[in-house]
């Protein structure tokens, strides 16, 4: 508000607040502290200073004197430790009140108050950030503090003179409780940010038009921080200027320091269909001279149109979208992870890596870097707390700048935001997988990113560079919706995929432009765990079932090939359905798969299963003859939608386990107690494997001669697209994808699905139908 801004006071000099004899000044500047986060994050670095327009006259006037403040600190540790426990405070304001409704005092108040440990019950629950906030309270009686005190001082006496160890920040309780409790603002912790304002650094600033005109408006300037990049220590992460940030919008649009990003792309091809193949589509950032990181879905459709493929480009070194001295490069590789999912799944894995067709000269382009990644982070709960929550973020893009004429800039944007962790209210409704995302975002109007920033970073200062911590993936209603946070790529769960791809030893120069989708690998516990692994470890693409996806051979050696003359044509070797070894003598699969066989002798002679391979027609097969079907005694068949549709097989000879390392058991689920329970496992939602050697194409019937492999998803049986299909909720689940026609297929009957339990494979189901 223009008419409250002009009109903002302070008094000073006075004991009443209705005396007459005042001294009043206008403030026409406010400097917030740049990390200051609001209630949402328990108040941290609450902390502001005010400019006067005229000055006041401590000479003279002797009714006013300056605070003194605490010396410098030399460590985080002596920090923390001022004021000292047990110190004794006094607390001043007009404000004091025995209730919340009771009536604000006119003349100035006092009480003395105790320094609380951060450690101490009565103040660990509740201070949010020990470095930059104490507590203080009385313990015996309900003196603290009160709303209006905010913004007050602390004072501690140092033997000749009062010392200013604090600001007035919240309270913990209401005013009458017995142990209440006040939060203050730590000052020793901002004696450079205090210099800084107070010494005119701010005169570096944007000026507003406000502030550029003689009018009585006042503004709330915000002083930038420079971040100052050590580019002689660190290969990654520092621009070819020095970033400084203010916390403007990008949505409105604060202007970042011409080439102080210089880690960020654009990546441009025919994203509108209009025909110009120079359109800014996309954020990316240089992983090094030849890839590019970005999000899986700015490429995911790019390698349907062969045209296209042959247009993409990045332009790197830039500040201006349209300048002339552009490095330009073209995209000839498009890696997306395997597992990304699109919008059907909230966008899971949303990365992608682009390969150059040439190298970009990193080391002579002073304007190009490398951007920095997080180190390997070894458990999931490191990874879910990286970036850590609250932690000051920055976002860059040349993102749309006005939602309603959807007006891109031409001028890289930044802006300052925060991580907000996955279980608070703006985020847990609208993230979808806390392992691979995280939330950030601001909580005070409608800053974030938004289209045309899909792609790229989000950075966070380690004191001399810049890491990249996510990847701008998803807005959850339109371009920074208020009260709506923005969703991002968590990089640090993706450590190793990225390595598996920039390895120049895993690449494979093409001619073409394609999206490759390297796998992940599931390393097993042989070791400790006597089934559910194979000797070779599982390797995962997103190729189908139908149309072909290779597994990785001798990965699925619990897999039997089941064997008869079921299309009745003489031939007794005809791979006819799947199966799992339970044991030497048992194998596992589904009763439709064999409950005609038991009706002909000779047909009943000559079942087999073949074990150990990967390639139906391969040499070296363990062959064994079935001798005894366990049929279900339950089991209905099609006229009653396959209920119970389970048999079990068994050997004339058993298979050796322990010697031969092609051939393992298959790992089962534990005994459930519960009707829900095994009704909720597997969970919805949850990624399994399905494994056969189904029919590759279904208008020709092709059945593949090596072991396919698939991810699919577990569909809860309330969800439409299953329960119109199920028939027993209780002994049937129904698993697919849905974006494409991958699937099982006929041959693909009676083999396993595996959900993976972080050290082996478990089998979850049956194919049924």
């Amino acid at each position: 508000s223009s008419l409250l801004l002009g009109k903002i006071t302070i008094a000073t000099g006075i004991y009443s607040r209705s005396q007459q004899c005042q001294t009043i000044r206008k403030v026409d500047q406010i400097f917030i502290h740049p990390n200051w986060t609001a209630h949402v994050n328990g108040f941290r670095n609450d902390i502001a200073i005010l400019h006067l327009t005229e000055s006041l006259d401590f000479s003279t006037n002797l009714l006013i004197a300056r605070t003194c403040l605490p010396a410098q600190s030399n460590s985080t540790n002596d920090i923390t430790k001022y004021p000292p426990s047990n110190s004794s405070l006094v607390v001043i304001g007009w404000n004091f009140r025995t209730t919340l409704n009771s009536t604000a005092r006119d003349i100035l108040q006092q009480a003395t108050l105790i320094s609380i440990h951060h450690n101490h019950s009565s103040c660990a629950a509740s201070i949010n950030h020990i470095e930059t906030q104490f507590c203080a309270g009385r313990y015996e009686d309900c003196k603290g503090t009160c709303v209006g005190d905010s913004g007050g001082p602390i004072l501690r006496w140092i033997g000749d003179r009062w010392e200013q160890v604090g600001i007035v920040s919240y309270g913990l309780d209401n005013c009458e409780s017995a142990n209440h409790q006040m939060i203050f603002t730590r000052i020793t912790a901002y004696y450079d940010w205090i210099e800084r304002v107070m010494n005119q650094w701010n005169s570096t600033a944007i000026t507003t038009a406000a502030t550029a005109t003689a009018t009585a408006i006042t503004t709330i300037n915000r002083p930038l921080s420079v971040y100052r990049c050590s580019k002689n220590n660190t290969l990654c992460g520092c621009g070819f200027n020095n970033v400084a940030l203010t916390t403007t919008r990008i949505v409105g649009g604060e202007e970042a320091i011409p080439y102080s990003w210089s880690m960020i792309v654009s990546l441009r091809y025919d994203c509108l269909n209009n025909g110009n193949f120079t359109t800014h589509c996309c954020g990316g950032t240089i992983l090094n001279n030849y890839y590019i990181l970005t999000a899986a879905h700015c490429v995911d459709k790019i390698n349907l149109s062969s045209v296209l493929s042959q247009n993409i480009t990045i332009a790197a070194g830039i500040h201006n979208l349209t300048e002339i001295n552009q490095t330009i490069r073209r995209v000839d590789q498009i890696f997306i992870h395997s597992d990304y999912t699109g919008l059907t799944d909230m966008f899971k894995d949303d990365i992608a890596i682009l390969h150059l067709s040439e190298p970009l000269d990193l080391d002579t382009n002073s304007r190009i870097s490398r951007t920095c990644r997080p180190s390997r982070v070894y458990t999931q709960e490191d990874i879910r707390q990286y970036p850590s929550n609250g932690s000051k973020l920055a976002v860059i893009g040349w993102g749309l700048l006005n939602r309603p004429f959807n007006i891109k800039p031409q001028l890289l944007q930044q802006l300052n935001i925060y991580a907000i962790h996955h279980i608070h209210p703006t985020c847990a409704q609208y993230i979808g997988y806390v392992d691979v995302q995280f939330c950030a975002g601001v909580y005070d109007d409608t800053k974030g990113p938004c289209n045309g920033d899909s792609g790229g970073p989000v950075m966070q200062w380690l004191d001399d560079h810049w890491e990249q911590v996510g990847i701008a993936s998803y807005v959850v209603r339109g371009c920074a919706s208020y009260g709506y946070p923005s969703v991002y790529t968590r990089l640090a769960s993706f450590h190793d995929w990225i390595e598996w791809i920039i390895n120049p030893s895993n690449y494979t120069t093409t001619t073409t432009t394609i999206a490759y989708r390297p796998p992940n690998v599931y390393s097993c516990n042989n070791r400790n765990t006597s089934c559910g692994c194979s000797k070779v470890n599982v390797a995962f693409s997103s190729l189908r079932i139908i149309g072909g996806g290779e597994a990785v051979p001798y990965s699925w050696s619990m897999i039997v090939s089941l064997r008869y003359d079921c299309l009745n044509n003489g031939n007794f070797t005809t791979h006819c359905c799947g199966g799992t070894i339970l044991n030497n003598y048992y194998i596992l699969t589904a009763a439709h798969c064999v409950d005609k066989i038991n009706l002909s002798s000779v047909l009943s002679q000559n079942i087999t299963i073949a074990a150990g391979i990967h390639n139906l027609t391969e040499i070296n097969q363990t062959i064994r003859r079935v001798d005894q079907i366990f049929i279900h005694s339950e089991y209905a068949g099609q006229q009653d939608l396959f209920k119970n549709d389970i048999a079990i097989l068994h050997l004339s000879e058993p298979l050796d386990l322990d010697t031969n390392p092609f051939i393992t058991q298959t790992c089962r689920p534990l005994r459930m107690n519960s009707s829900e329970n095994i009704m909720a496992y597997p969970s919805n939602g949850s990624r399994l494997a399905v494994v056969g050697w189904g029919a590759a194409n279904r208008p020709a019937n092709i059945i593949p001669q090596l072991l396919q492999q698939l991810y699919i998803r577990t569909i809860h049986h309330n969800d439409s697209t299953c329960a119109r299909s199920i028939g027993h909720v209780t002994v049937q689940f129904c698993g697919g994808v849905y974006d494409g026609g991958k699937g099982i297929c006929y041959g693909d009957s009676g083999g396993p699905i595996f959900e993976w339990l972080g050290d082996r494979w478990e089998q979850v189901g049956i194919s049924s139908y």
